[in-house]
């Protein structure tokens, strides 16, 4: 078979009105005002400050933040601008987007950040700790608090107060393929997906090369061996004329062999 290789809360009791989009000029408003007001219609609004930040506070080259942003949900094609201003610009036109979700987005945006300090008593970490400090002061001031895992609310929410949904019945859930040749044919189909999140690591992890058969082998291998025991690689064939190949993977119990192709282009049209 062949395939194409929680922080601690910040409390205030009010919150300055110049600094919440579609809020009045003059006057403050509560916190539970803030959260109702961004509940009923500006929820999808993100700040031209707010944005700032975010786009001040991410490190990462052009083509590594334009998969985190594609990856976050954020709409449409980048902004052809410099590194500083890219990325608030683009962040800032998706929370103006009233078919985004402003602040899903913007917490998948910071979630790594946020959630993955370097080691303490660095200096990266003390440079990690002055930006997120930053960036909660001007998350606190747009009437907004960080929890953990990418979620971003309204201050005077928080995530237990937000709706929940029944997972489906345990007899409803995928079950095991009743052929082998079903389970391979899934796997298979889901080679390209799984090498995902290989080829596109954080900073700093070692490259992973889906263009390397052995690569590729390692990658089916490990998603076999979750579901059948016996899987024994480069098994030889039997002698025939003197000479024998290496099988790339032989499932005794099953009588089969799997065998692993790099195709370096589509074949050609008959």
């Amino acid at each position: 078979m062949a395939t194409d290789s929680a922080v601690e809360p910040i409390s205030s009791p009010t919150v300055a009105a110049e600094h919440l989009p579609g809020t009045p000029s003059q006057g403050r408003e509560t916190l539970e005002q803030c959260a109702a007001r961004l509940h009923n219609g500006g929820v999808n609004r993100l700040s031209k400050s707010l944005c700032s930040v975010v786009g001040e506070t991410l490190v990462g080259s052009h083509k590594s933040l334009d998969n985190l942003f594609k990856s976050a949900g954020v709409p449409g094609e980048p902004p052809d601008l410099a590194h500083h201003t890219k990325w608030k610009e683009w962040l800032f036109r998706a929370g103006q987007d009233p078919n985004v979700d402003g602040l899903a987005v913007l917490g998948s945006v910071i979630e790594e950040f946020m959630d993955l300090p370097p080691k303490q008593g660095t200096p990266e970490y003390t440079a990690w700790k002055s930006k997120r400090d930053r960036l909660e002061k001007v998350l606190e001031e747009n009437g907004l608090r960080y929890y953990r895992f990418g979620r971003v609310l309204p201050q005077g929410t928080t995530p237990n107060d937000l709706p929940t949904y029944n997972s489906k019945p345990a007899a409803e859930s995928p079950a095991k393929p009743a052929k082998v040749e079903e389970l391979l044919e899934i796997i298979v189909k889901g080679l390209r997906r799984a090498m995902h999140p290989l080829t596109h690591r954080r900073k700093g992890a070692s490259h992973w090369c889906s263009r390397t058969s052995t690569n590729v082998q390692d990658l089916l291998h490990s998603h076999l061996r979750t579901w059948i025991s016996d899987i024994r690689p480069e098994e030889f064939t039997p002698s025939y004329a003197g000479t024998s190949t290496r099988m790339d993977f032989l499932l005794p119990a099953y009588d089969l062999v799997i065998e692993t192709k790099n195709r370096s282009r589509p074949p050609a049209r008959r």
